[in-house]
């Protein structure tokens, strides 16, 4: 038995929203690399592993509001794998879910019994295995539960229906401590961190945020499934978890952005009658070749000039730009009246899709340091809190009022306007 696993889909991609596609010029480029992503996949799956059954293991729109060209796409390649006899199981994700119903309702009310969409816990017996999908649920986007009280029903009911199928679990949530972001690291930042949840050394970011958002699953509880393999959507990074068993992040389909410019994006395959890999067991990863280009530079004006002049320009053709300033005010001043020529070769010499800056501005070491720090604990949250947000405005007023008792009065009444805002 063979079954494909494609995961976080994200068709229509929203960053760089306003950058439309060359030669789809209706269409945002960010909507058309995701859709050129999943097509190659769908076209690998016809053609080369021909799978019994592919699962779609959530999060197939970036938001619950894909317009009806992106709809029409991801129908279109539906009906392609149904055309040649391969069953498909989608599973519904965080970023699928809508209050009161999801932007996958409309493909399971057609019924087709080939092609399901799943958005509550689902367990079938299939050619002799057990598979358990456990999706974000509308109970749980409705909060009458919890992803971790959702993961506990599931192992009680897998626990109080034993079977003598092996199990194979699917799902779609956060894992504590594995990998949900990564980003380089400032060469002056000397914070480690030690918590890992991933096998190989080399299967890691220069640097990873791991997890550790409180509604995430115990990495423990996954051992407790009694499952041989588990395949998670989610995290967007392709992953091997340290766990018991076989477990995975199957990763996104195509790099979302900078934060993801250094990972492999693909999609994975289980073949009962496959060989055995190292640290796959009977699975492994294909990887999707076809990702967008991206460049980012850091650096004063000098810097990044010498660092894009030694680039193999030929592997930076038509990709996403990003130039980021590093140094002091005198940098600046050079950074600000060099920036535009550069761009203007960069432009002759790659022809990019996007090109952007970031941190145009000079930044002492003091400041540099807040930053990283505040920037680590955002990404390993997965989020911005209330408290970042509040540290940040109390941090502007530190420096802005120099009086204390001002400082003081400033500071609440700017907590007060935020909750008001916020409806808190």
């Amino acid at each position: 038995m063979k079954i494909a696993i494609i995961s976080d889909l994200h068709l229509n991609k929203t960053i760089y929203k306003t950058v439309m596609d060359r030669k789809n010029s209706n269409l945002p480029f960010r909507h058309v690399d995701f859709m050129r992503s999943f097509k190659w996949m769908v076209d690998k799956c016809i053609q080369d592993i021909k799978p019994n059954l592919i699962v779609i293991n959530g999060d197939v729109y970036d938001n619950p509001h894909p317009s009806n060209e992106v709809r029409g796409f991801f129908s279109s390649q539906l009906h392609r794998l149904y055309s040649n006899n391969i069953r498909v199981i989608i599973l519904t994700g965080n970023h699928d879910v809508l209050k009161h119903t999801h932007s996958l309702a409309d493909i399971k009310k057609l019924g087709l019994g080939e092609l399901k969409v799943i958005d509550q816990f689902y367990i079938e017996d299939f050619e002799n295995y057990r598979l358990v999908f456990m999706p974000y649920s509308l109970d749980i986007e409705q909060k009458k539960t919890t992803v971790r009280g959702e993961f506990q029903n599931v192992l009680n009911k897998i626990k109080s229906e034993p079977s003598p199928y092996p199990l194979i679990f699917f799902g779609h949530f956060g894992v504590k401590r594995a990998i949900l972001n990564s980003y380089y690291k400032n060469p002056d930042d000397k914070t480690t961190t030690t918590t890992t949840l991933i096998k190989k050394e080399n299967n890691a970011d220069d640097t990873p945020y791991f997890s550790r958002r409180a509604e995430d699953v115990e990495c423990e509880w996954l051992d407790d499934l009694g499952a041989e393999y588990i395949f998670l959507g989610d995290f967007h990074k392709h992953q091997i978890l340290n766990i018991k068993t076989h477990g995975f992040y199957v990763g996104s389909i195509e790099k979302g952005d900078m934060n993801e410019i250094k990972q492999p994006k693909g999609f994975m395959v289980f073949d009962s009658e496959g060989e055995t890999i190292k640290d796959y067991g009977k699975s492994r990863f294909i990887e999707y070749p076809n990702c967008r280009p991206m460049l980012e530079i850091r650096g004063t004006i000098q810097e990044i000039r010498n660092k894009f002049g030694s680039l193999d320009y030929s592997k930076y053709m038509e990709s996403i730009v990003k130039l980021v300033f590093f140094g002091n005010k005198r940098d600046f001043l050079d950074f600000a009246s060099g920036i535009e020529s550069l761009k203007k070769e960069i432009q002759e010499k790659l022809n990019p899709i996007h090109i952007f800056t970031h941190n145009p501005h000079p930044h002492d070491k003091n400041e540099e340091e807040k930053i990283s720090e505040l920037t680590k604990e955002i990404m390993e949250k997965g989020h911005i809190t209330d408290e970042d947000v509040l540290t940040v405005i109390k941090e502007m007023i530190t420096e802005t009022v120099k009086d204390k008792e001002e400082q003081s009065k400033v500071s609440e009444l700017a907590v007060e306007i935020y909750q008001e805002v916020m409806g808190k």
